[in-house]
């Protein structure tokens, strides 16, 4: 993999560790506090925008590539069993996967807050 690939990697990575925490931290302090802070809201959007960036690009790849999730899990680190071409094939969807889910994240929490501060300008 190249740099940037495996910094992507590494930031999605780090954003499903630290999202459940945070959240869970977001959802005690409002208890506590007793009101409903925008944090929840911008937090709980993050999670959504990193899901549904994740899912847009499985359901554009899956028309084309005949293996499961999990097993193109297994295979984007295991060669021997699979074959180089579908390991690498196997980590490019990965990692495309990790770049559109922070995309998705990154923009959904940036409509979150501008949701948050203008309430009134979305009416369907």
């Amino acid at each position: 993999m190249t740099f940037f690939a495996q910094l992507v990697v590494l930031a999605a990575l780090g954003f499903i560790a630290f999202m459940p925490p945070l959240i869970a931290a977001l959802i005690i302090h409002g208890w506590r506090a007793r009101t409903r802070g925008p944090f929840l809201r911008i937090a709980s959007a993050a999670v959504v925008g990193f899901a549904a960036g994740a899912g847009v690009v499985w359901l554009l790849v899956s028309r084309a590539w005949n293996y499961s999730f999990l097993t193109t899990l297994a295979a984007s680190g295991n060669a021997a069993k699979y074959g180089h071409p579908v390991e690498h094939t196997a980590e490019t969807i990965l990692v495309w996967m990790a770049f559109a889910a922070l995309l998705g994240a990154l923009s959904s929490v940036g409509l979150a807050a501008v949701v948050r501060k203008r309430p009134h300008t979305l009416s369907l």
